[in-house]
């Protein structure tokens, strides 16, 4: 199994919108988790609810970001609402590929590890200018 960054919230991925960046702390915090549980040979149990929790979290706050973005009337909602359906469709298949096992969490951190800082710091700084004037 190869070894896994840590997943830490920096402040260059602040977006200003104080609940937006409380939930992507707790975005990188529930990848964290997950990740340490992974490297520490934790138990499946704990990897499997690591794993669940980091997954519906990305759901929750994929629904509270798209309705923010919504009520700010924010134009690139339909693309960003796309990228989020492509991550989506991606944890299901990996969920359903593997379950939630030792290998499922390997590919998702994998996956995450990538994806989550190139998505804060690229299109989510995009909707900033919108939400700020809600």
């Amino acid at each position: 199994m190869q070894a896994l960054p840590e997943f830490r919230f920096t402040s260059d991925l602040r977006t200003g919108i104080q609940a937006i960046d409380r939930q992507h702390v707790e975005w990188f915090q529930a990848l964290e988790t997950l990740r340490k549980a992974v490297a520490a040979g934790r138990g499946e149990r704990t990897v499997a609810q690591a794993l669940a929790f980091a997954v519906s979290y990305t759901q929750r706050h994929f629904g509270d970001e798209e309705a923010a973005m919504a009520k700010a009337g924010y134009a690139g909602l339909a693309e960003h609402r796309a990228l989020h359906a492509q991550l989506a469709a991606r944890l299901a298949e990996l969920t359903a590929q593997h379950g939630n096992d030792f290998d499922c969490a390997q590919e998702v951190l994998t996956l995450m590890g990538g994806w989550i800082r190139e998505h804060i710091a690229g299109s989510d700084k995009l909707y900033v200018p919108a939400l700020a004037k809600g």
